[in-house]
């Protein structure tokens, strides 16, 4: 029996109660958001694991520090990389993505 799929929907409410406990203040020093400067995208992420979500015309995908385009805006929707893995969205499809070392 295979629970992958079950457990892929819980991600994005772990991401939420992960992101409030940490935005407390006595938190303040350890979550910092380091958003890379760029332009041209309707939202920009905090930097993960050396990437931030973007979006633009309805689409998602993901860039580096620099603002180079490193996973293509083709995502209905997308959340950022945790140890190696982001799930993101196509169509009805959930995806888990794996962040390959360079």
């Amino acid at each position: 029996m295979n629970h992958l799929p079950q457990a892929l929907h819980k991600l994005p409410l772990i991401a939420l109660i992960s992101a409030t406990c940490f935005a407390q203040p006595t938190w303040a020093n350890i979550w910092e958001c380091h958003k890379p400067q760029v332009a041209g995208y309707t939202r920009v992420s905090c930097l993960s694991e050396g990437l931030a979500w973007v979006q633009k015309d309805g689409k998602w995908g993901y860039i580096d520090k620099t603002g180079k385009v490193v996973i293509p805006l083709q995502y209905d929707d997308a959340y950022s990389f945790f140890e190696g893995l982001a799930v993101v969205k196509k169509m009805a499809n959930t995806v888990l993505l794996i962040k390959q070392a360079k």
